[in-house]
């Protein structure tokens, strides 16, 4: 706990504990580039990582920003190790390729979708994530996503 102004505050982790994740349920997560540098600009780096997101039998949509990935996996459960086996695999490719920087944040957002939420919809944001970020027009502009339902 941090004290802030005279207050407790807690700290709030971005990502459920191992033991969280149902069975079967589909989750959101959000993985940020080490410091929110744009690495993912260069298409050097973000074409071979995309593939390793988009050819993953797990994905159900995905888009990879200049500076973030957004991943719809199919299966909480597994999560949290194919998370950490995503960054490890994606870090020693990009080291392979050159880049030497730290490539991910330590930690990550996750959300598990609940039975009434629409895994189409959650797709939907995510692959018009780089129309809000106003990178392209339209959604199918961006090559670095998929949506595979």
């Amino acid at each position: 706990m941090k004290r802030r102004h005279g207050l407790l505050a807690i700290r709030r982790k971005h990502c459920l504990s191992p033991n969280s994740y149902p069975t079967g349920l589909p989750v959101h997560v959000t993985i940020c580039a080490h410091q929110a540098r744009p690495v993912f600009r260069d298409v050097r780096l973000a074409a071979p990582i995309f593939s390793i997101v988009a050819d993953h039998s797990q994905t159900v949509a995905c888009c990879l920003m200049p500076d973030h990935l957004h991943w719809l996996i199919a299966d909480a459960e597994s999560m949290g190790d194919l998370v950490r086996s995503f960054k490890s695999y994606t870090t020693y490719a990009a080291r392979t390729l050159g880049h030497g920087e730290k490539l991910w944040q330590k930690s990550y957002w996750d959300h598990v979708l609940r039975r009434e939420e629409d895994v189409g919809e959650i797709a939907e944001y995510i692959i018009h994530n780089p129309v809000r970020g106003g990178i392209v027009s339209e959604a199918g502009e961006y090559p670095y996503q998929i949506v595979k339902l």
